[in-house]
């Protein structure tokens, strides 16, 4: 997952581009951004790959309906010019046909009123109509699965899933090429009897051929792949493994989504101004900074996988540095006050400063028991602010020594070392003689701009600083304290476009300046209650008049002093500096939104799996072409698949008297299955009836030999 994140594409201005990754497309839009803004503007979204696909399959239908309303105008206008009688040719009557025959007056009328219902019959017109649907269903799933392609499961109304939608259209198609196919292998029948003399059970064969795979395995057999009638079998063989290989198209992987959202969102100040009216706020963070071990950054990610832009906020900084010891004054220290014959607890003051600057007051403390032993507790670890100014606030431009690279502080914290003996003489008064100052090292806080890389990956807050500018303080036109970052210019706070924030202060959120940095009567140093000592213990022998080392730390002044000691001077600024920002970031909070990622399920379009529908249409397509050029090349009638010429046009008289007066009459189906096997058949005119019939013997005439007899035209 975490892989995933870093895949984002995200330039310097907090820009988002559209990638792909591992074939996936990353859903991120644009977000418009001008130096950190928090406007966002979204931009105008494209049409939906549901519209998409609606309009793709509207469009695909509609087509669809032209092409069979130009086809059926087309076949209507031909027959209607033909006439009433124009596709015949006159045959030889029986005495008994020319009694019953309709006047033309009423064959006119009957023709104009079954005009559309015989369109069907004596034309391909259905079977075309089955074979363009089958045509448009194909295309209509390739325009679904090439818009759905690599996005987002689709929610379709109504919760019908996408596979449904597939799996219909899919039948449709399947069943319409079937249709045709089968009305296919009904014309080859009578092509094939027209053409030869077969066995009289070919004529079942094929009838069973169109109905379903069985006939269609028989028949193949039966043909041993010499005719077209083995295509046709072998698309409705194939037929039944159309839907299958149609589901195995699409799969639904699991993969990272990357989204541009405001559920991911990151807290940024573009101003940091303590006032009174937050004081108890500033002092909760600070006291959280000194106490807590990790200061959470706060970040708000729903999926607990997020990433951000590098952004800019302005919060608090913490320096530190070692600095040399011999920069540190100690004052004091004066035991030879130390007075024995009070018996009770005494303090010896003391003090420590930096060179020139305002000393911290401390003290020796010296308890009496009542066993008639003094302890003493001397300051081995000292913590004091460092340069604390009297009667100057918060922000007050004043020129100071350069502090851990810091020109400009708020406040500095100083802690200093000691190297104590482990014996002196109680009558000793140069104390400081035998103290030695080990290390001292200084902290800074500061305002500062810092630069954030954020991240959460599987619920792990990641946050890299990048930058830290301390930026410098200013007076603008009215004498107040301003503070800029190094890189922003200074703002004319004359123009009407600054803010002014609820406490009255001025604000230029878009360059990061802001003036003002006066909290009244409240110092940081007030605030700060990191001051105090770790003493180590040293008890006096009163026969020898010498004091004696105990345990180091023994006893603290402080327990925040003990705090820094025991977590780590630099940590607990540094947390302080942290939960300080985060009060910062939350009280002037300007939301920075980010990319979210979940995991969600892709559409994935598996292209070959189609190769097999595709294929079958195609080999349809042939077949019905093929078909009707044979029909009309042969001049056969065209009956397809219909069962009503065998009741006008089955066996002739004499073959049937013949084989009934040898065989009985054949009332089981098995006695004319046998007996279809053995007669060999073919369709031409008969000269017995005096019409197309099934033949039976060898008395057949062609039909150029008979200029009576002739087929109906036929398209």
């Amino acid at each position: 997952m975490g892989s995933c994140v870093s895949d984002l594409r995200i330039d310097p201005d907090g820009n988002y581009s559209e990638i792909y990754a591992d074939d996936v497309p990353i859903i991120i839009p644009a977000k418009s951004s001008s130096n950190d803004s928090a406007d966002i503007h979204s931009e105008h979204s494209s049409l939906s790959t549901s519209t998409k696909a609606s309009i793709a399959l509207g469009v695909t239908f509609g087509v669809l309906m032209v092409i069979i309303t130009a086809l059926i105008m087309f076949l209507f206008h031909r027959r209607k010019k033909q006439g009433p009688r124009g596709g015949y040719t006159p045959v030889r009557l029986s005495n008994y046909e020319k009694k019953v025959i309709k006047p033309p007056s009423l064959q006119d009328v009957t023709h104009h009123r079954f005009l559309w219902g015989t369109l069907g019959s004596d034309s391909w017109i259905y079977e075309s109509i089955a074979v363009c649907l089958s045509i448009a269903c194909l295309i209509a799933i390739a325009c679904i699965l090439l818009i759905y392609n690599k996005q987002l499961t689709p929610h379709l109304p109504s919760g019908v899933k996408l596979n449904t939608v597939v799996s219909i259209l899919a039948s449709v198609a399947k069943s319409a090429l079937i249709f045709a196919v089968g009305q296919c292998i009904g014309q080859l029948r009578w092509i094939t009897l027209r053409k030869a003399r077969k066995r009289l059970a070919s004529v079942q064969l094929y009838d069973n051929a169109s109905r379903g795979p069985w006939g269609s395995i028989l028949i193949l057999l039966e043909d041993k792949y010499r005719s077209l009638v083995t295509v046709a079998a072998l698309v409705i063989i194939l037929a039944l493994v159309f839907d299958p290989f149609v589901q195995q198209i699409i799969s639904y992987p699991v993969k990272p989504t990357h989204r541009y959202s405001e559920g991911a969102e990151a807290a940024q100040s573009r101003h940091f101004q303590p006032n009174s009216s937050n004081y108890s706020d500033f002092t909760s963070a600070i006291n959280t900074g000194i106490w807590a071990d990790v200061i959470d950054f706060g970040l708000s990610c729903p999926t607990g996988n997020c990433t951000w832009a590098p952004y800019q906020s302005v919060e608090i900084c913490s320096r530190c540095a070692d600095i040399d010891p011999t920069r540190v004054v100690l004052s004091g220290w004066n035991v030879s006050l130390f007075n024995y014959s009070l018996f009770s607890p005494q303090t010896i003051p003391i003090s420590i400063s930096r060179i020139n600057g305002t000393p911290s007051n401390f003290s020796i403390d010296i308890t009496w028991r009542p066993t008639g032993v003094y302890d003493l507790l001397v300051p081995k670890v000292l913590y004091w602010i460092a340069d604390t100014r009297p009667n100057q606030y918060l922000g007050d431009i004043l020129s100071i020594d350069r502090v851990a690279g810091v020109d400009e502080p708020l406040v500095v914290v100083s802690k200093a070392e000691l190297s104590l003996p482990e014996t002196w003489p109680s009558n000793a008064s140069d104390f400081l003689g035998v103290i030695e100052v080990t290390q001292v090292t200084e902290c800074a806080l500061a305002i500062c701009a810092k630069r954030y890389n954020a991240s959460v990956t599987n619920g792990v807050s990641s946050v890299q600083i990048m930058d830290e500018d301390l930026g410098s303080f200013y007076q603008d036109g009215y004498g107040d304290n301003c503070w800029k970052p190094s890189a922003s210019p200074l703002t004319n706070w004359n123009d009407t476009n600054t803010d002014i924030n609820p406490v009255g202060y001025s604000v230029d959120p878009v360059h990061y300046e802001f003036c003002g940095v006066e909290p009244g009567p409240y110092r940081m140093e007030d605030l700060l209650p990191l001051a105090g000592t770790l003493n180590k213990g040293y008890e006096l022998d009163r026969v020898t008049k010498v004091w004696n080392s105990g345990t180091d730390y023994l006893a603290t002044s402080s327990w925040v002093a003990k705090r820094a000691t025991e977590f780590g001077f630099e940590n607990v600024m540094e947390n302080i500096a942290a939960s300080v920002s985060k009060l910062a970031r939350t009280t002037h909070s300007y939301p920075i939104y980010g990319v979210l990622t979940t995991q969600d399920s892709y559409v994935a379009v598996q292209w070959p799996w189609l190769a097999l529908p595709v294929a079958l249409l195609v080999a349809g397509i042939i077949v019905l072409v093929a078909t009707a050029f044979i029909t009309s090349r042969e001049n056969v009638s065209l009956w397809k698949s219909s069962t009503l010429p065998l009741l006008f046009h089955g066996l002739e008289h004499s073959v049937v008297t013949r084989n009934m007066n040898e065989r009985g009459p054949c009332e089981m189906a098995s006695e004319m299955e046998q007996l279809a096997g053995d007669l060999i058949v073919d369709l031409a005119p008969s000269q017995e009836e005096g019409r197309i019939m099934l033949r039976g013997d060898s008395q057949s005439v062609e039909p150029a030999l008979d200029r009576g007899l002739s087929r109906r035209q036929t398209f």
